[in-house]
């Protein structure tokens, strides 16, 4: 069962996050990553096919409880490769889109130059410096929070309040613990190390209430059969082969079309938690839909 409410349980999460090595992690991540340029930042480098069966499930699901309309400013804080900054230009009148690694925002330009997608402002900062004089319709931030402390959180939740439009939207797609908050210092991936702050769902929503309801709050995906067979069942020196790249790849493609009424399975979910409160991370991604609170209210 998932905390609802939690509090931290040490001083390490009241730690200032160090940003120039998350910074350095992040430059360094497509140089370790096998997956298409565009994909990098999903951090799917071990599964083969988890990466575009992450981005195809995710679209889908967000996309089809938040309208993006064509005079829309998008506001994508942390963008990455652009993967999401170039899904909303698609559909939108501009994006300003910001992130902290040069590495990550040059292959989001050269996505967006492929694509010919123009309307995106590009800059780099990171998401606590980024300052915007433009009111955005919708602000987008996808897996950025665990990399904050609650003192940048904070000011975070109330700089995007100040650069939304009244009922603007605010889009949170973020790694939620299912084991009250946890502070996981030096993570390796590849041979890079970092820290992340995974917080439960009612810590970050407690976070959220006083400036923004909460509108929707899903799972991003089932992750309910390829996973478990990928680790589990193949052995490991069939992992790297060819027919077990294949296979996964048609798993997931099953996978992706299944996703829209197993996630509505709550038995399915709940194994699911189950299995990943058994791992070093018990973690997994929600989407989470915030409206704006008018001024007045909470004042």
């Amino acid at each position: 069962m998932q905390p609802i409410f939690s509090l931290p349980r040490n001083y390490l999460f009241m730690k200032k996050m160090d940003y120039d090595k998350i910074k350095r992690f992040w430059d360094k991540c497509p140089e370790i990553s096998n997956e298409a340029p565009s994909l990098i930042t999903t951090l799917s480098f071990e599964i083969p096919g988890h990466a575009n069966y992450r981005d195809k499930t995710e679209k889908n699901i967000l996309l089809k409880y938040l309208e993006i309309r064509p005079d829309f400013l998008v506001a994508d804080l942390g963008c990455g490769t652009g993967r999401w900054a170039i899904e909303f230009a698609r559909k939108c009148r501009k994006v300003i889109a910001c992130d902290i690694s040069k590495p990550l925002l040059d292959i989001a330009k050269a996505e967006a130059k492929q694509g010919a997608i123009t309307n995106i402002e590009f800059q780099q900062e990171s998401i606590v410096d980024f300052q915007s004089a433009e009111k955005a319709d919708v602000i987008h931030i996808g897996g950025v929070l665990i990399y904050v402390n609650d003192t940048d959180l904070e000011q975070i939740i109330e700089k995007c309040h100040a650069m939304l439009k009244d009922s603007g939207a605010l889009i949170l797609r973020e790694s939620i613990s299912l084991d009250g908050d946890l502070l996981k210092e030096d993570l390796k991936l590849g041979n890079e190390r970092y820290t992340a702050y995974y917080r439960t769902a009612g810590h970050l929503t407690s976070r959220m209430d006083k400036l923004f309801v909460l509108e929707k709050m899903t799972e991003t995906h089932s992750y309910i059969f390829p996973v478990p067979i990928f680790i589990y069942l193949i052995p490991r020196f069939l992992k790297k082969m060819k027919i077990t790249e294949y296979c996964m790849r048609m798993l997931y493609a099953a996978q992706w079309r299944l996703d829209p009424w197993l996630l509505r399975i709550k038995a399915l979910t709940a194994l699911k938690h189950k299995r990943l409160l058994k791992t070093k991370i018990p973690a997994t991604q929600y989407f989470f839909i915030y409206r704006k609170r008018s001024q007045n209210v909470h004042s």
